[in-house]
């Protein structure tokens, strides 16, 4: 009788049966989720990422409530799990994209050792014990100082970081509450008039500007960088444009938004300009540092100045100095006094 003897596996053969095994099973675990996905989907159609509409800028426009038409509307990341895709809009993106880095660079600000003991000088120990209440907040872009200004904001403008829209608007809404004789446009008009507007009548149908002498017009260019125009409420007026990242009066010119004339004639038209001069006028002013982001607090800086003697700024004598560290605490101070401390009081 003959034996045969059993040939013993090749090595690896059972590893190679377990890893067939697993890919099988994780094939039909990729199937089984595929097909549940397709049922959901067709239950539930996917809405899409919510566009700001005109009529949600319109209404920021004219009312200064810039990145989401509500605060209800606004998140902050630690809550970002549990936040529907189709309840994001492209503005709270972009914030939520910003938080993380907008926390950390406000306590480095306020913290730093080298900045710390002027930071706590130029703020005072009301304004220090307010900002660290309200930073503690668990969401800062919810949690408001006033209808249209948020923690978020205050901490965006007490920091090292690019400020908010807000830190502009509202600052320049206390300016014009200084002043007959200077109108600041908002600062959203000039970007909301590049991308969706072309006309003056829905936007601005007021027109109040032309009870005023001079127009301070902030420009938002490409959303990274800010700029200043102004000019005097005349037929045929000359445009000044001032840009801190100036180098020289040609670098300037180059640098000025193609539409800058054509969007200005549509908010002349509001009014009674029906005509620019093409001819822009540069006025020079201070250099902001390099490498830092206070373009924002400098066109505050320069609407200030121009508001206390508009004829001597156009003339190209601006009376202007641009520390950082000095306009972000000084301008908080302002806005601290103007929306909390007291509301009525002169600033």
């Amino acid at each position: 009788m003959r034996h045969f003897t059993v040939p013993a596996p090749p090595p690896h053969a059972e590893k190679r049966v377990q890893r067939a095994e697993s890919a099988m099973a994780r094939a039909e675990r990729r199937q089984l989720e595929e097909a549940i996905a397709l049922s959901q989907s067709e239950a539930a159609p996917a809405t899409p990422v919510k566009e700001p509409s005109p009529g949600d800028y319109a209404k920021m426009v004219r009312k200064g409530s810039l990145l989401s038409p509500t605060t209800e509307n606004a998140y902050d990341v630690e809550n970002l799990p549990s936040i529907k895709e189709s309840d994001i809009t492209v503005l709270d993106r972009d914030e939520i994209s910003k938080l993380t880095d907008v926390k950390k660079s406000h306590f480095k600000f306020m913290m730093g050792r080298v900045n710390s003991p002027l930071v706590a000088h130029l703020l005072g120990p009301a304004n220090l014990g307010l900002v660290d209440g309200y930073c503690l907040s668990s969401n800062i872009r919810v949690t408001t100082i006033n209808e249209n200004f948020r923690v978020y904001d205050l901490m965006s403008l007490l920091s090292f970081r690019p400020v908010s829209d807000a830190v502009l608007t509202c600052y320049l809404h206390w300016l014009q509450s200084t002043t007959n004789n200077v109108y600041f446009a908002n600062p959203s008009l000039f970007r909301y008039m590049q991308v969706y507007e072309n006309t003056a009548q829905r936007l601005l149908g007021v027109g109040d500007w032309v009870h005023y002498n001079y127009v301070c017009f902030p420009i938002n260019v490409n959303d990274w960088h800010w700029t200043l125009a102004s000019f005097r409420v005349e037929e045929n007026p000359t445009i000044y444009y001032m840009d801190s990242l100036n180098e020289s009066k040609e670098e300037v010119l180059r640098s000025v938004p193609p539409q800058l004339v054509e969007k200005l004639e549509i908010f002349g038209r509001s009014g009674t300009i029906t005509k620019f001069n093409p001819a822009i006028e540069v006025i020079m002013v201070p250099r902001q540092k390099k490498g830092n982001n206070d373009c924002g607090m400098c066109v505050n800086e320069m609407c200030r100045t121009f508001a206390r003697d508009p004829e001597d700024f156009l003339q190209g004598q601006p009376d202007l100095v641009f520390d950082s560290l000095i306009m972000r605490c000084t301008q908080a101070n302002t806005l601290l006094k103007w929306l909390y401390h007291d509301p009525c009081a002169d600033t």
